[in-house]
């Protein structure tokens, strides 16, 4: 499967201004022009699928990996990329290599968010569901939907 979208991609915390890893993948000198598919290094970071917060709070979601090529890695919400800048939907998005930050949630933060990585020996994806769950919901004794 070719992806024909070049989709954001945040490979420039992965370098050092002369152009070198900084050193934060796992990446073995013996690989060394052996092509290995990404994987998940830290599975067990990544079982919590479905997210439930409340309207103002945070969320860390992430999809630390490894491969040989280093692996890319490209963040979807609800299979649309997201852009680059600060702030969308009305609260603030950091993204640091492996990890992606919402802070300050909205209800529009909720959706599909899809970490998607790959290199030139395959790819990989996870997904979390993000809820944000507007205060006066629960107090109301209203249920989040499934």
């Amino acid at each position: 499967m070719i992806l024909s979208v070049l989709l954001l991609s945040d490979d420039s915390s992965l370098r050092n201004g002369a152009g070198e890893p900084t050193g934060d993948s796992v990446h073995s000198p013996d690989l060394a022009g052996k092509l290995v598919r990404p994987r998940f290094t830290e599975p067990a970071k990544m079982r919590r699928r479905v997210i439930e917060r409340p309207v103002g709070s945070s969320v860390r979601l992430k999809c630390t990996a490894s491969g040989n090529p280093h692996p890319d890695i490209i963040w979807l919400k609800d299979s649309k990329p997201l852009a680059d800048e600060e702030g969308g939907a009305g609260g603030e998005r950091k993204k640091k290599r492996w990890t992606l930050s919402l802070r300050n949630l909205t209800p529009e933060h909720s959706g599909k968010y899809t970490c998607h990585v790959s290199n030139k020996a395959g790819e990989i994806n996870a997904t979390y569901k993000v809820e944000v769950i507007r205060k006066f919901d629960r107090e109301a004794g209203a249920t989040p939907s499934q």
